[in-house]
């Protein structure tokens, strides 16, 4: 345990001087990393435009969980627009006119 003492000794000290610097730490928000998705992505591409759900795209990639699949899909905005929106086929209700 002393060995990693001894390694971080300086390392906090350093951090809250570059912070007080002004100097910004780490990643910048909103920067889009190369995940494991992209290598798939014309696959996914054309399998959304086809209809499939995220659930049966990561299915067919091999993928156990669809979560992180969701996830990428709605970041980087690939899901084509439904015409007409979300809701286009469902009947309106008709309007309530107060008497």
């Amino acid at each position: 345990m002393a060995l990693l003492d001894v390694q971080h000794q300086g390392f906090l000290p350093r951090v809250f001087s570059l912070k007080s610097q002004g100097i910004k730490l780490g990643k910048p928000k909103g920067t889009i990393q190369a995940i494991k998705f992209d290598q798939h992505r014309p696959a996914i591409l054309d399998l959304l435009a086809k209809g499939l759900s995220v659930r049966k795209i990561a299915k067919h990639l091999g993928y156990t969980d669809p979560r992180g699949l969701n996830t990428y899909v709605n970041k980087r905005g690939l899901r084509p627009p439904t015409p007409g929106g979300a809701n286009a086929d469902k009947p309106r209700p008709a309007e309530h006119k107060p008497s």
